[in-house]
């Protein structure tokens, strides 16, 4: 056993510290909420502390609602007092259950050329989304996180609907995304090849087949090609 606290000098504390470090991992890493229901390691914590009692899956989406309130205090601290300029990102989408959200990003730089992004809204945005409600939002949080005298620029979409937003807060500059613009860019001007790329993808999923595939393969052996390859169809990226 590495570490065995003893039962008597565990205290309540010490659970919630632990309970909270163990939601910023999971935070952090990106880990299933159902992580806290797997045997091997609930086994793994046991080693380390016979002691500590692991949350339950739904204690832990309690908490991890919580944690905002933790970390909000230290947020605005660090905002207010390593931030000299700051930028926004922000964007909207629709969910699987047809409701649209805002996210909106804080970045910026600090003395040490150290780059932060903190995430300080993300929350469900009533239709219509029209720029009037975008703007709102975004006035809201600059006022809540009080960053009047800080924001220099906002970066979004191309959607009218987000330039015009930008384009009526006052010293606010708008910045378009350079990934999305390229994207836009490219899907116009590869429009004429279209014709072109259907018939390649008529190709690929010809040799999709095993039977066909078996066939390709053999081909390239007995044309004694260095590196047998398989036919790999496109995938869509946005």
């Amino acid at each position: 056993m590495l570490k065995n606290h003893n039962q008597n000098h565990w205290t309540e504390s010490q659970q919630i510290v632990a309970d909270r470090k163990l939601i910023k991992w999971i935070l952090h890493s990106t880990k299933p909420i159902d992580t806290v229901n797997d045997t091997f390691f609930n086994d793994l914590l046991t080693f380390f502390n016979l002691n500590y009692k692991l949350l339950n899956d739904k204690n832990l989406k309690l908490l991890i609602h919580q944690a905002y309130n933790w970390t909000e205090g230290s947020m605005k601290e660090l905002l207010i007092s390593f931030a000299k300029y700051i930028l926004l990102t922000t964007d909207l989408w629709t969910s699987h259950a047809k409701q649209g959200y805002i996210s909106i990003i804080a970045s910026f730089i600090d003395s040490d050329f150290k780059i932060y992004d903190i995430l300080l809204e993300l929350k469900y945005l009533p239709y219509p989304h029209i720029s009037e409600h975008i703007q709102d939002n975004l006035k809201s949080t600059i006022e809540k996180w009080n960053l009047q005298e800080k924001i220099i620029a906002i970066t979004t979409d191309n959607e009218s609907n987000m330039v015009k937003a930008i384009s009526n807060l006052d010293n606010i500059i708008w910045i378009p995304y350079t990934a999305h613009t390229l994207q836009l860019v490219i899907e116009k001007e590869l429009a004429p090849a279209l014709v072109f790329v259907a018939r390649a993808k008529r190709l690929i999923w010809f040799f999709i087949y095993l039977k066909q595939m078996e066939r390709l393969k053999a081909t390239q052996v007995a044309l004694n090609y260095q590196k047998v390859l398989d036919a790999i169809s496109d995938v869509s990226t946005y």
